[in-house]
C-alpha cells in the first residue's frame, strides 16, 4: 500500500507521463526515485506499475477522448521531423516523442499514442 506523501510524490513526479498517456522508463524510474527520498523503499518497476495504473485509472474514469482532428501545421511538422522513421517504416522511441512534444508548442495537446498512430498511417501511405 502507497503512503499518501509517496502518492502525492509520485503525481508531482509523474503528472507530465500520466497527463501523455506513456509510462516512464525503468531508467527514468531509477532517476526519480535517486532525487526523491520519500520514495526510498520503491523500486522502478513498483513506480513504473504505479505510473501505468495511474494512466488506466484516468482512461476509465473518463472514457475514451473526443477524437481531435490533425491540423495542417500539426501534420507538416510531424512529417518533417520524423521522415525517416516513415520512409524506413519504423517508429521512433517514446522519448523521441516526448521531446518533440516539448519543443514544439504547435503540438501541445498531442500525446505520444497519438503521434505514433499518426506515423503508422503515414508509412502505411507512404
Amino acid at each position: 500500500m502507497w503512503s499518501t506523501p509517496e502518492r502525492q510524490t509520485a503525481r508531482r513526479v509523474l503528472g507530465n507521463f500520466i497527463k501523455n498517456h506513456t509510462a516512464p522508463s525503468e531508467e527514468e524510474c531509477r532517476n526519480i526515485l535517486l532525487q526523491e527520498p520519500c520514495l526510498k523503499n520503491r523500486t522502478p518497476l513498483q513506480l513504473k506499475a504505479w505510473a501505468y495504473n495511474q494512466i488506466k485509472n484516468v482512461y476509465y474514469r473518463k472514457g475514451p477522448q473526443q477524437r481531435k482532428r490533425w491540423t495542417t501545421p500539426e501534420k507538416a511538422i510531424v512529417r518533417n521531423v520524423f521522415s525517416n522513421y516513415i520512409n524506413q517504416k519504423t517508429y521512433p522511441s517514446s522519448e523521441e516523442c516526448r521531446r518533440v512534444l516539448e519543443l514544439n508548442p504547435e503540438l501541445q495537446g498531442r500525446t505520444v499514442p497519438q503521434i505514433k498512430s499518426f506515423l503508422q498511417h503515414a508509412a502505411t501511405k507512404h
